[in-house]
C-alpha cells in the first residue's frame, strides 16, 4: 500500500521475502518498507507499487515528473460521494447506469473491503487479526442513505447475494475478511428500514460464514470482541431479528435456522463478557421445539438399532 505521503507498507505472505522488510516482522500487520530513504537520496519518489504471488517491486520517478502527472490524475470517488451521486441523479434516464455502478461496487469483494475503512489517523493500516480497521459509522450512514430508495436497495442486495459465493474464505491478508463485518451493518440497516423484512440476504450471509474455516472464524471472533459494545449489540440484534422471522416460515428452513444460530453462538462466545446475555435471547416456537424433539428421538432409535 502506498500512502499519500509516498510511504509504502506491506503485508501478506512472506514465504519468499516478498514483503521486503525481513523475516522477523509479523506478515499480516502492515509495516513500512524501507524504500523512501533510498529514493530520497537520488531525488526520486515512489510512483507505483506491484505485488505478485512471490515477488513485489516499486517504480520510482523524479519528483518533477510525478508532480506533472498528478495534475492530470483524478482521485477515485469515495463510496459516500458515489452514493450521493446515485441519489441525486436518481431518475429513469440514469437508472440503468446507476444500477450498473451499484452492482459493480457491491458485487466486488475488493470494493466492499476498502470502502468503509477507518481513516482517522490511518487506523486502517493497523488492520490485524485483532483489529478490522473499519469505520462502522460510515458504513451505517452510507447504507441508510442508499437503502431508502427501494429500487437501489434491491440492487444492492442482489449484488451482495451474487458476491457471497465468490468470496475467498482464506484470503492472503486478513483485510479480505472485512466484508463479513460490513455485511452485518448492511443487515442491521435493512431491518431498520424495512417494514416487511426479507430474510434471504441474512440466510445467504449466514451460509457463507459457515463455510469459513475455524481459523478464519477465530479471526472474525477476535474482531467482534474488539468492537464497541454498541456496534456489536446492533449486529447481534440484526441476526436475532432475522432468525425470529425465519422461525415463523413454513415449512421450517432448518438449515438456515442452524446457520443463523451458529452465527449467534460465535458472536456470543466472542462477546459474552461485554454484552448482556439477554441480547442473545430468541423466542422459539413450541412447534419447532416439538419437531426437533421428535427428530432427535428418531435419530436416537436409528443409532441404537
Amino acid at each position: 500500500v502506498r500512502t499519500d505521503s509516498m510511504k509504502v507498507y506491506s503485508f501478506g505472505r512472506n514465504d519468499q521475502q516478498q514483503l521486503g522488510r525481513g523475516e522477523d516482522s509479523p506478515p499480516s500487520v502492515p509495516l513500512p518498507v524501507p524504500l523512501q530513504q533510498l529514493c530520497a537520496t537520488s531525488g526520486l519518489v515512489i510512483e507505483n507499487i506491484f505485488a505478485g504471488g512471490d515477488s513485489s517491486f516499486a517504480t520510482c520517478v523524479h519528483k518533477k515528473d510525478l508532480c506533472r502527472r498528478l495534475k492530470n490524475d483524478e482521485t477515485p470517488p469515495s463510496v459516500e460521494n458515489m452514493v450521493d451521486t446515485w441519489i441525486s441523479g436518481y431518475d429513469s434516464k440514469l437508472l440503468k447506469k446507476i444500477k450498473k455502478e451499484i452492482h459493480e461496487t457491491f458485487s466486488s469483494a475488493s470494493c466492499m473491503n476498502r470502502s468503509f475503512l477507518s481513516q482517522s489517523k490511518d487506523k486502517h493500516f493497523q488492520t490485524s487479526p485483532d483489529y478490522p480497521g473499519l469505520d462502522f459509522s460510515l458504513a451505517q450512514s452510507v447504507f441508510k442513505k442508499l437503502l431508502k430508495e427501494e429500487v437501489l436497495s434491491t440492487e444492492v442486495q442482489a449484488a451482495v447475494v451474487q458476491l457471497l459465493p465468490a468470496l475467498d474464505g482464506n484470503p492472503v491478508g486478513v483485510e479480505g475478511l472485512r466484508v463479513f463485518l460490513v455485511l452485518n451493518e448492511l443487515l442491521h440497516v435493512i431491518q431498520k428500514l424495512k417494514k416487511q423484512p426479507n430474510t434471504r440476504l441474512a440466510e445467504e450471509v449466514a451460509a457463507a460464514v459457515q463455510k469459513l474455516s475455524p481459523e478464519i472464524l477465530q479471526i472474525i471472533g477476535s474482531w467482534w470482541a474488539s468492537l464497541p459494545s454498541a456496534v456489536m449489540i446492533r449486529h447481534v440484534k440484526a441476526w436475532r431479528s432475522a432468525l425470529s422471522v425465519v422461525l415463523h416460515i413454513w415449512p421450517v428452513p432448518r438449515r438456515s435456522i442452524r446457520n443463523m444460530l451458529l452465527v449467534l453462538r460465535d458472536m456470543y462466545n466472542a462477546c459474552k463478557k461485554k454484552i448482556p446475555e439477554k441480547t442473545f435471547y430468541v423466542e422459539m416456537d413450541q412447534i419447532i421445539l416439538q419437531e426437533d424433539l421428535q427428530l432427535w428421538r428418531a435419530a436416537s432409535k436409528t443409532k441404537d438399532g
